[in-house]
């Protein structure tokens, strides 16, 4: 099975062979470089380029692990895992530091190729890796860190879709390695919602947010509706399981209200409420994260970017000024006090 890395980037196919438990190996070429990767039950286990920079000799010299003259007497043209096996049968290096190498060497091949737009890639089940040698890579944080990096243009071009469903994932492992706004990103998406509106929540540019997006959902934090397919016609060797699994996101509840209905009851709500409390539609023993919830649950259904019809959009610009600003009051613990203090002297009175 083979491809276009313009078409069918690494990230996607680095993501689908892990989620699938995928063994086999993927072959990359980007002009004259190359790039071969093997994998076990998903997990990148070896990778080589012949890309001088990333071949094991510079990293020993580069770490002065092994002079050039101990590499080149058992070189003699030989891969980077053979050239290790070398290394350790002849006591040059200890087995344990040569794989402490491979860790390193192994995550900047996958590293580079993530930023590859273009070359081919070819994927076989069948050829696996003969050496010994195999090494752990972290391969969630290496989606995240490729994400990060990619062309803002690439990402875009991946959701060719602003309607498409993003879901949160039941299953996510700790947001600790998160960036401060991946980490946002992520608590605005309490449940499946367009992209269009995960975008217009993030507070951030479109790209920007966009690329964020595209790094959670690679990591699995996220789940798109329109992921494509690169390896369709391979067969999972084995369920993933533990908290990488992808859990199927729920299929969004079916609406009952037309908007007129729900933008009617809206608008009867606000002009009722006597406070800000009532105005987000939550108690007046609610937390910070309460308040925030109701907030953005309300900027999800009711902001004025997404009503255009000239006949609403003056009254929804009116009804979610009084949201924000019943937001902008009780989360800041100082001001809520003092209104608080000043309803229950209403109250009183």
């Amino acid at each position: 099975m083979n491809g276009q890395l313009s078409t069918h980037p690494f990230a996607e196919l680095l993501r689908e062979i892990f989620n699938k438990s995928l063994s086999g190996t993927l072959r990359l070429d980007q002009d004259l470089a190359k790039a071969v990767i093997y994998f076990e039950e998903g997990n990148p286990i070896f990778a080589a380029s012949n890309v001088r920079s990333l071949r094991l000799s510079e990293y020993l010299t580069k770490r002065s692990l092994a002079s050039k003259s101990q590499l080149s007497a058992v070189a003699n043209n030989r891969s980077d895992a053979a050239l290790a096996e070398a290394l350790s049968r002849e006591g040059i290096l200890e087995r344990k530091v040569l794989e402490g190498v491979f860790v390193t060497l192994v995550t900047d091949v996958l590293k580079v190729v993530m930023l590859w737009s273009a070359g081919t890639w070819d994927y076989d089940d069948r050829t696996q890796l003969a050496e010994s040698v195999r090494v752990e890579v972290p391969t969630r944080g290496l989606l995240l860190e490729g994400a990060r990096k990619m062309a803002l243009e690439l990402v875009a071009s991946r959701f060719p879709n602003k309607s498409e469903i993003i879901s949160p994932v039941a299953t996510a492992a700790e947001a600790g390695q998160l960036l401060p706004e991946e980490g946002f990103v992520l608590s605005r998406v309490d449940g499946p919602l367009p992209l269009d509106e995960v975008l217009m929540l993030s507070g951030l540019r479109e790209l920007d947010a966009l690329r964020v997006i595209y790094g959670l959902a690679l990591a699995n934090y996220l789940q798109r509706a329109d992921w494509p397919t690169h390896l369709g016609g391979v067969v999972a060797a084995a369920t993933r399981s533990g908290p990488e699994k992808i859990t199927p996101p729920p299929p969004p509840a079916p609406t009952k209200k037309t908007e007129e209905e729900e933008l009617a009851e809206f608008f009867e709500r606000i002009d009722g409420a006597t406070n800000y409390y009532e105005i987000l539609n939550i108690p007046q023993t609610a937390s910070l994260d309460d308040i925030k919830r109701g907030y953005y649950k309300l900027a999800r259904s009711y902001h004025p970017d997404r009503f255009h019809s000239k006949s609403v959009h003056g009254r929804i610009e009116t009804a979610f000024a009084r949201i924000t600003q019943a937001y902008e009051t009780l989360i800041d613990t100082a001001h809520r006090n003092t209104y608080d203090a000043r309803l229950a002297a209403q109250e009183r009175s």
